[in-house]
């Protein structure tokens, strides 16, 4: 996999579709309007690939140009970002991953995140960009199945890192908890406003994604 890289120590943007909201800025200066991670230059161009009103699968194959790419964050959102080092993936990259989970086995968005960059190497994956496209890679796979495909992309099998059901996928929790109960899964309810989550889910994720 070819990731171009891109240095930008001062310029950059967060920048996503309508599901949330999040920063762009200069230098620490934020105003809330977009949640993936670009250079500025390219929020435009970004911006309105995602908020089209292409198919979900059209979203899933023709990301925004120029990704996958591993771009130099600023050193305040190290921590934030997990690195300075950070790609930017294309939603294929996670959809490639997540068809590698089996039938009765689990994956977290975490390892999903570090084989990514691992591939690319990066230290990190962005946090965000993951979050859309695996909405994306969600999304295109009922939009598949609505139209009578019989395989999609298993991404119910994708749990937060604590092994919380993700409440964005389509049907939300309920839908997820029914797929993972009918492949051998025990959900135990969510504490509070907390969504529900795989019991003991640890002694049930995949090794590696290679």
């Amino acid at each position: 996999m070819k990731c171009e890289r891109t240095a930008t120590s001062c310029r950059w943007s967060l920048l996503g579709d309508g599901a949330g909201v999040l920063f762009t800025g200069d230098r620490g200066r934020f105003t809330h309007r977009y949640r993936t991670f670009l250079l500025r230059e390219e929020v435009s161009d970004v911006s309105t690939t995602w908020k089209s009103r292409k198919s979900w699968r059209e979203k899933l194959e023709n990301p925004p140009p120029g990704l996958p790419k591993v771009v130099e964050v600023p050193q305040d959102w190290e921590k934030r970002m997990g690195g300075r080092h950070v790609l930017v993936p294309t939603p294929l990259q996670v959809d490639a991953l997540i068809r590698k989970v089996p039938k009765g086995m689990l994956a977290t968005v975490g390892q999903i995140r570090q084989r990514l960059a691992t591939d690319c190497g990066a230290e990190s994956t962005c946090p965000m960009t993951t979050g859309i496209h695996l909405r994306i890679v969600s999304e295109a796979a009922e939009e598949a199945h609505a139209l009578g495909s019989t395989t999609v992309t298993p991404y119910w099998r994708i749990v937060k890192d604590d092994g919380s059901l993700n409440p964005k996928f389509p049907g939300g929790v309920e839908a997820q908890s029914d797929r993972l109960r009918e492949e051998g899964h025990a959900i135990e309810p969510g504490k509070g406003k907390k969504p529900p989550k795989v019991k003991a889910f640890e002694k049930n994720l995949v090794t590696a994604l290679a």
